[in-house]
């Protein structure tokens, strides 16, 4: 589901897959600088989560 918001444009692939699924998640810069900082914030329904990733840090947090 590509989303733009100013200046990055993003994207969001999954497929099935065991007993849950893989992504691949994609943020492009269309602008002419160079971003220092940005964030990426996913939301999953209840008991999903992320266990493994490449290529970047990552946090969870519960909110009810």
């Amino acid at each position: 589901m590509p989303e733009s918001h100013g200046r990055l444009r993003g994207g969001v692939q999954a497929t099935s897959w065991n007993a849950g699924f893989t992504g691949t998640v994609t943020v492009t810069n269309t602008g002419a600088t160079a971003w220092s900082a940005w964030r990426l914030t996913l939301r999953f329904t209840a008991g999903q989560q992320i266990r493994q990733g490449w290529s970047g840090r990552f946090s969870q947090s519960a909110r009810t």
